[in-house]
């Protein structure tokens, strides 16, 4: 299951994910060290995040969002406007199925509203 995250990850301009998360941070007025301690990581880690070595899971995301008070796509945009459309091969989409089929529920439900989150973006 960790590969599938690396694989996104690579896709992710690190360094503007990293913008903006230390942007959500101080309209926040919140340090490192606090949202760290909020969501149980290291401060290390989100230190990592906010220079661009170091992405994050979805559930961690997810939480990070939750203590900035941002939605997803505000971290993720820049990724998801640079989605360049091209169509997925036949094994591709079979693939992307399997993967879907082993999900669980509450993941399946990330997963949909990350999709929509691109659907919206994409008609902007």
């Amino acid at each position: 299951m960790a590969k599938r995250e690396y694989e996104v990850v690579d896709q992710l301009d690190k360094e503007e994910f990293a913008c903006l998360m230390r942007k959500a941070l101080e309209k926040r007025k919140m340090t490192q060290e606090q949202l760290a301690e909020q969501i149980g990581v290291s401060r290390n880690t989100i230190a990592q995040m906010c220079t661009g070595k170091r992405f994050t899971s979805i559930p961690t995301l997810i939480k990070i969002c939750d203590i900035l008070e941002i939605t997803p796509d505000f971290l993720l945009r820049p990724y998801l406007k640079e989605a360049k459309p091209e169509k997925m091969s036949q094994d591709e989409y079979h693939k992307v199925l399997g993967i879907m089929h082993e999900l669980r529920s509450n993941e399946l439900g990330m997963l949909y509203g990350i999709i929509d989150l691109i659907i919206r973006n994409r008609s902007k």
